[in-house]
């Protein structure tokens, strides 16, 4: 069995307009819900083999925190460009081509692909995956290259907004 959490980077900034699309920081809002989450994956114990990010500021900024919760180290956090670039085909590329060794993988990155993957993988539709959404995704097969839309399911579903009343 292989499980992939995708998790959708913070709530981001747009306060300063010099700024790239890639050098966008968190807001406070998205600090808070990164520790939030990574608190409640905690003690769900919800607890990944590797975490794997895109190098956008946003979305590496909320692998740290969610890993820091989850007593995951940083040094071993793998930051790609590949995961901010990535078109949807080239997103599953990169779940078929992950280590075998690990069975379990969260990845932070960027709508609307994780949006599109959740929907395609998880047989449990969403309309968006909201900023630091989590959607796992456990996939009935021994290899990362054999998973389908026919072996996998939604096993875990979690948002900010359950936090908040």
């Amino acid at each position: 069995m292989r499980t992939l959490t995708l998790i959708r980077h913070g709530k981001s900034s747009w306060d300063d307009s010099s700024l790239s699309d890639w050098e966008r920081p968190l807001k406070n809002r998205g600090k808070k819900d990164a520790l939030l989450i990574g608190n409640k994956l905690k003690e769900e114990s919800i607890f990944p083999d590797k975490i794997a990010s895109s190098s956008a500021k946003r979305a590496y900024d909320s692998a740290k925190r969610i890993a820091e919760c989850l007593e995951y180290p940083e040094s071993e956090i793998a930051i790609t460009d590949d995961i901010y670039f990535a078109t949807m085909d080239q997103l599953i590329g990169i779940i078929k081509n992950l280590n075998n060794d690990w069975e379990h993988v969260f990845i932070f990155g960027h709508n609307p692909y994780f949006t599109d993957l959740s929907n395609n993988f998880g047989k449990k539709l969403i309309a968006n995956l909201p900023t630091t959404g989590v959607y796992q995704i456990t996939f009935e097969c021994e290899k990362w290259n054999d998973i389908s839309t026919e072996n996998g399911k939604c096993s875990y579903y979690l948002t900010p907004k359950e936090f908040k009343q």
